[in-house]
């Protein structure tokens, strides 16, 4: 009998070589409370991790090993830290039809918990991890969603359109249906393009476009419900997740600035500095954008915090021709010009802070230090030390 809820200290083991799929099975796994979870990337690795650790289940892709399944499974039922714990093998959905119905007629004697194909959603997954963890999950969405019987606006439009066309009025159930049609072809496309399956999402769009030849512009206007999921996702510091959906926006709009500066953000959180800088360095690269203009600010007190102040000088140029009432731009671009021992140019930006805000006590600190270094390097320039920002 399952538990009433998961225990967020299991161990969990994921052996998975698909990026995009480490991402969504780690960010489901932490949906589900769960807190102590090892990913890893190849056969050599996991023989490794099942020799120094007790995991609660593991998740095992069918195609991480170059060895069959067997052979992967029989390797941890031969391993006693881990002979009786659960495994989910997941599989290409896509395999051919002979290797599947091998793996299928295999899979009690390799002892697994469950068997689920790829591409899987939250639902399926948690009933797999529910059995192997021998624990009830509710997510926060299904604590408001239970007990509730709901249906999706496909289902909805299915039954509108057939009871329509039991009453005759085949024209409009006709509609109905391409429209159903249409939003499921949409639904996959936007997935496969998030898991950076492009080549699949391109088929998926051409399918629609036999039934409407507007499909692939309306597609391509969904730019911003992507921008929109990943800075949900950047919220939730969910930084893999967050960097897909960006990228998803960039291949549907390569000169969009939020997409870029989304990555940068998203790379920020993964700390991967390089990637990050590059990725803003794109964003000061086009045609400044009045729509984006606290985004120059962002990337401008990033790029000082980094040290990459020609970078930082750039970002707050651009934002002040934008904004150039506010007061803290100025003190922020002051404070880079000070790293630089650019005085006179610092001097220049606080005083026009302080101008446009004369109780700006930051502001009036920082001018007085400023003018203190000024006059020690002009009395002895060379004993003169660097101030720190």
């Amino acid at each position: 009998m399952a538990q009433d809820k998961i225990d967020p200290a299991t161990p969990i083991l994921v052996a998975e070589s698909s990026p995009v799929q480490q991402a969504l099975v780690k960010e489901f796994l932490e949906d589900f409370h769960f807190q102590d979870i090892t990913i890893i990337k190849d056969g050599y690795e996991l023989l490794k991790a099942i020799k120094g650790q007790k995991y609660g289940f593991m998740i095992i892709d069918h195609h991480l090993s170059k060895s069959n399944s067997l052979n992967t499974i029989s390797s941890i039922r031969d391993c006693p830290l881990n002979n009786d714990t659960p495994i989910i093998f997941t599989y290409n959905n896509n395999m051919e039809l002979d290797e599947k119905r091998d793996l299928l007629s295999d899979m009690k004697s390799m002892t697994l918990s469950a068997l689920i194909p790829k591409p899987f959603g939250k639902d399926i997954f948690r009933d797999s991890v529910e059995k192997a963890s021998n624990s009830t999950i509710v997510t926060a969405t299904e604590q408001e969603l239970r007990g509730e019987k709901s249906l999706t606006a496909t289902t909805v439009a299915l039954e509108l359109a057939s009871s329509l066309r039991d009453s005759g009025e085949f024209e409009n159930a006709g509609k109905i249906y391409i429209e159903a049609m249409l939003s499921v072809f949409h639904g996959m496309a936007e997935v496969y393009l998030a898991s950076g399956k492009i080549d699949a999402c391109k088929s998926v769009l051409r399918e629609a476009c036999r039934i409407d030849p507007e499909t692939e512009k309306k597609f391509l206007a969904k730019t911003q419900k992507f921008i929109d999921r990943g800075n949900e996702n950047l919220k939730l510091k969910r930084f893999r997740i967050a960097k897909f959906e960006f990228e998803a926006a960039l291949y549907l709009d390569n000169n969009c600035l939020p997409a870029h500066s989304g990555i940068g953000e998203s790379l920020l959180g993964l700390k991967e500095k390089d990637g990050a800088l590059e990725s803003f360095k794109k964003v000061l690269e086009f045609q400044p954008d009045i729509q984006s203009r606290l985004m120059y600010k962002r990337i401008g007190t990033v790029a000082f915090k980094l040290k990459e102040y020609e970078i930082a000088i750039k970002a707050y140029e651009i934002a002040i021709g934008f904004i150039q009432t506010d007061p803290e731009l100025y003190y922020l671009q002051s404070l880079v010009f000070v790293s630089q021992w650019k005085f006179e140019d610092a001097l220049l930006s606080i005083n026009r802070a302080i101008n446009l805000n004369s109780s700006f006590k930051e502001a009036i600190n920082a001018k007085k230090k400023i003018m203190a270094w000024m006059a020690a390097k002009n009395k002895n320039p060379v004993a003169a030390t660097a101030p720190t920002s």
